[in-house]
């Protein structure tokens, strides 16, 4: 979100892990041990001078090259670094030349490969934008009319509109979205995917995608109840319809839900829901975005569970990620968290769209990423022992053009913090059969490579 401190030195370790326990025992579930039964594998990646940010998002290109953008905080303009080698090196691009930024960023990839890159500034965002991978850019400072405060988030979809959203709490809470229909040179305002008058009850939107298949906008976001609500665009985000997708018990605040949609036009929403054990990741499916599917369990037993962020691939395989540990409770108590270890945990179903979905689970990091408290409240200046904010409020993943999972997360341990990308390297691929590669907004609004299946 908006508001976070500058963060401490850099220090991850290159590792590889396997599939493990470590604390998170889910039930109805395929846990398998490393290097048998074919569990996904990662490597992970450090990237250098990368100690003053946060809440990266990863996006990949039709020829595999690596963008991850993540803010420093006001008034600077957040970092992009791109790698063409696989992880191996990365190169930093500036593609905001201003200080107008550094409060949260997005990036998307365009089918034709130019990239879109946005960067809050509080009164509006400056989204610049790239038709000649990175080598020179267009900034435009104001990407709405509209002046919002929070948490913004990019897609193309597939004739090259670009789009934006952002969140607003004058007048009541919105969320607006702003569109260019010339590569990024200039932005109309469209709609507004939701409103909530009632400001007290503050609405969390996630991220905004373009289905692959009928390239419908939507965004996922919380909503009275408490439930988890997607909002879909027929017509280039200028209306939108809104429907339940989730009804819950508990919050579902922990922090954004995610969304995503498949190669066969199927819609996901995958959340972290409050319950007397810590909270539990839950999946619904849709085909059209209005009927959803009875919210299937990914973990049941005791733990705590934040940032899931889901992307999908062919028909009814998906991934989702979080930061878990096996202590249940609040994230935000000293007490409660104090020796909590933390690790970035992947599920993959390969039948998602099933009546009753399997789910493989995978530790993704060696060593743990984090222990103790981590925030979802943002920043309080009236606490005098503020829970751990070094991980920001989340986390992202995309697919690459094998299928592959990858993903970007901040690893924040004695005192240490940096960005790492974990790349899979064995396991399932997200993606079906003979494919060819045509690259596609990604689910969760990353950009990456999504399936033209061969054949009828």
């Amino acid at each position: 979100m908006l508001s976070r401190p500058l963060l401490a030195a850099a220090l991850v370790a290159l590792a590889f892990a396997g599939c493990v326990q470590s604390g998170e025992t889910p039930g109805a579930v395929t846990v398998t041990p490393a290097g048998t039964g074919g569990a996904p594998a990662f490597r992970l990646v450090d990237v250098a001078g990368s100690s003053d940010v946060s809440e990266p998002s990863i996006a990949i290109d039709h020829k595999g090259h690596l963008y991850v953008s993540a803010p420093t905080g006001l008034p600077h303009a957040s970092r992009l670094w791109t790698s063409a080698d696989d992880g191996a090196t990365w190169k930093e691009l500036t593609p905001n030349p201003t200080p107008l930024g550094g409060g949260d960023t997005s990036i998307a990839i365009a089918p034709d490969d130019s990239i879109y890159v946005t960067d809050l500034w509080a009164g509006s965002a400056t989204i610049s934008t790239s038709h000649d991978g990175g080598a020179s850019w267009f900034a435009s400072p104001i990407a709405s009319p509209v002046p919002f405060y929070d948490r913004e988030w990019n897609a193309v979809d597939k004739e090259g509109r670009a789009y934006f959203l952002g969140r607003t709490f004058t007048p009541g809470i919105a969320a607006w979205v702003s569109r260019s229909d010339d590569g990024g040179m200039t932005w109309i305002h469209a709609g507004n995917p939701w409103i909530n008058p009632d400001t007290s009850q503050e609405s969390q939107d996630g991220p905004l995608i373009v289905n692959p298949r009928t390239d419908e906008v939507a965004v996922v976001y919380s909503c009275p109840g408490p439930a988890v609500c997607v909002s879909t665009s027929k017509d280039q985000g200028m209306t939108w319809a809104s429907h339940v997708a989730a009804k819950a018990s508990g919050s579902v605040g922990n922090d954004f839900a995610g969304l995503a949609a498949d190669a066969a036009g199927n819609w996901y929403v995958a959340y972290a829901e409050s319950v007397e054990k810590g909270t539990v990741i839950k999946v619904a499916s849709s085909r059209d975005g209005a009927t959803w599917s009875v919210p299937q369990v990914v973990t049941r037993d005791a733990g705590t569970r934040l940032f899931p962020w889901i992307v999908a691939g062919s028909e009814g395989r998906v991934a989702i990620a979080w930061y878990g540990t096996g202590v249940a409770g609040d994230p935000n108590d000293q007490a409660a968290m104090k020796d909590a270890r933390w690790d970035v945990i992947m599920a993959q179903s390969l039948d998602a769209m099933g009546a009753a979905p399997s789910w493989q689970l995978t530790r993704v990091n060696a060593e743990p990423v984090h222990t103790g408290t981590i925030s979802t409240e943002g920043l309080d200046p009236s606490n005098p022992n503020p829970p751990d904010r070094g991980l920001g409020d989340f986390f992202t993943t995309a697919v690459g053009p094998d299928g592959m999972v990858q993903m970007a997360f901040m690893k924040g341990e004695g005192g240490k913090v940096g960005l790492v990308v974990a790349q899979q390297t064995s396991g399932p691929s997200l993606l079906a059969g003979p494919v060819l590669p045509v690259a596609t907004p990604s689910a969760g609004g990353l950009p990456v490579t999504l399936p033209t299946l061969l054949g009828p």
